[in-house]
C-alpha cells in the first residue's frame, strides 16, 4: 500500500515534502535545543536556590542565640576592633563547620550593626562590593529574602540573602551563594548543546542525503525512459518500463503512441502487402522506411530492407535510384514513367 502510495507522489513533491520534513526537523530540534537548555538551566538553578536555602537554614539555627549579647559586651568595653575580632571567630566557627558538609557553598554573614560581613576569613575590613552592599540593605529594609541569579558575564552566581532576625530584631543578613563554574554547570549545559547540534546536524545530513537519493533516481529514471525510446525506434513492441509519478504519465504516453504507432505500422504493412505494385518509401536521408513484398521481388531485395540506404538495395542498372536521387534533392517530381 505504501509503495503504491509512494508511485502515485511525483519526484518534485517527493523533493518538496523531503525539504518540507527537513525545515520541520530543524525547527523542531532548534526549539527542543532551547527548552532542553532552558529546563536543564531552570532545574540546576532551583537545587542550587534549595541547597543554598537549606545551607543558610542551618547556619541561621546554629546561632540560637545570636550575636547580640558578643557586640554589646565589646560595646561596654569600647574596643570596636576586640569586638569585631570576638564576633568574627564566633561566627567563622559555624562557617567552618557548615562548610565541611557543603564545601562548595560560599557563606557569610553581614552584621549591619557593625556593617563587617564576616566569610570564615580574617578579613574584617571592608570585604563586599557596592552591588552585594545594595542586596544586604534591600534584605534589611523589607525584612525579606532576596534571590539573585548572575549570568556568567557576571561571574555565573546563584545568591540568596536571608534577613538574619533574633527577638523579633534584625542582627544581620546571611549570605549563602554558589559559583556554577564550580559546580561545571557551564561545561554541562555545552555537552547538551552539543549533543542537540550533532542531533540538528545528524537531521541535515540526513535530508540532504535523501534529497541526493531522489536526484538521482529521477536522474536514472530519465535516462532509463531515454534508452527506453531509444529501442523503440528498433521495436515498437519493446515499451518502456514503468515510472512514478509525472515520469510515469509520460512513460505512459509514450508507450501509448508507441502501441499506436506500431498498429498503424501493421495495418500500413498488410495494406501495401496487397498491393500488386511495387512500393518503396524513403526518408529525407534516403533510407529505406517501408517496402512491400512486391518491391523486395521486383528488385531482388535480399535481406531486410528497413532502414538501409536505397542505393544499397536497388540493382545498380535500376533507373529508380537516379529517379529518387532527383526527387529527393528537390528537383523534380516523376509520374507514371514507362
Amino acid at each position: 500500500m505504501e509503495d503504491v502510495f509512494m508511485k502515485n507522489i511525483s519526484f518534485g513533491n517527493r523533493i518538496l515534502l523531503l525539504i518540507l520534513l527537513l525545515l520541520l526537523m530543524s525547527v523542531s530540534s532548534t526549539v527542543y535545543l532551547m527548552h532542553i537548555i532552558k529546563t536543564t538551566e531552570t532545574s540546576l538553578l532551583q537545587s542550587q536556590q534549595e541547597k543554598l536555602e537549606k545551607v543558610a537554614l542551618f547556619f541561621d539555627q546554629s546561632m540560637p542565640e545570636g550575636f547580640g549579647a558578643i557586640i554589646r559586651q565589646g560595646a561596654h568595653s569600647g574596643d570596636r576592633d576586640q569586638m569585631i575580632q570576638n564576633t568574627g571567630q564566633m561566627i567563622n566557627t559555624k562557617i567552618a563547620e557548615i562548610k565541611n558538609n557543603y564545601p562548595e557553598v560560599h557563606l557569610g554573614i553581614y552584621v549591619n550593626q557593625l556593617d563587617v560581613f564576616y566569610d570564615g576569613t580574617l578579613r574584617f575590613g571592608e570585604n563586599f562590593s557596592l552591588r552585594r552592599k545594595n542586596a544586604f540593605d534591600e534584605v534589611i529594609s523589607s525584612q525579606k529574602p532576596l534571590i539573585q541569579d548572575l549570568g556568567p558575564e557576571k561571574g555565573g552566581v546563584v545568591e540568596i540573602y536571608r534577613p538574619f532576625i533574633r527577638n523579633d530584631r534584625l542582627e544581620g543578613v546571611i549570605r549563602s551563594a554558589i559559583y556554577l563554574a564550580d559546580i561545571n554547570y557551564y561545561d554541562q549545559r555545552k555537552e547538551i548543546e552539543n549533543t542537540v547540534y550533532v542531533i540538528i546536524g545528524l537531521v541535515i545530513v540526513t535530508g540532504t542525503g535523501g534529497s541526493m537519493i531522489l536526484f538521482r533516481q529521477f536522474v536514472s529514471h530519465v535516462h532509463n525512459i531515454k534508452a527506453g525510446v531509444k529501442r523503440l525506434e528498433d521495436d515498437l513492441g519493446n515499451t518502456l518500463a514503468a515510472a512514478p509519478g509525472e515520469l510515469g504519465e509520460i512513460v505512459s504516453a509514450i508507450n501509448g503512441l508507441a502501441i499506436k504507432i506500431a498498429h498503424l505500422n501493421l495495418y500500413n504493412e498488410k495494406m501495401l502487402a496487397s498491393i500488386d505494385d511495387a512500393i518503396i518509401v524513403v526518408d529525407n536521408g534516403g533510407r529505406v522506411v517501408i517496402d512491400n513484398t512486391m518491391a523486395e521481388k521486383m528488385f531482388n531485395i535480399q535481406e531486410k530492407a528497413k532502414g538501409a540506404h536505397f542505393n544499397e538495395i536497388l540493382p545498380g542498372e535500376s533507373p529508380f535510384g537516379l529517379l529518387l536521387q532527383d526527387t529527393l534533392g528537390g528537383s523534380r517530381s516523376y509520374r507514371d514513367l514507362q
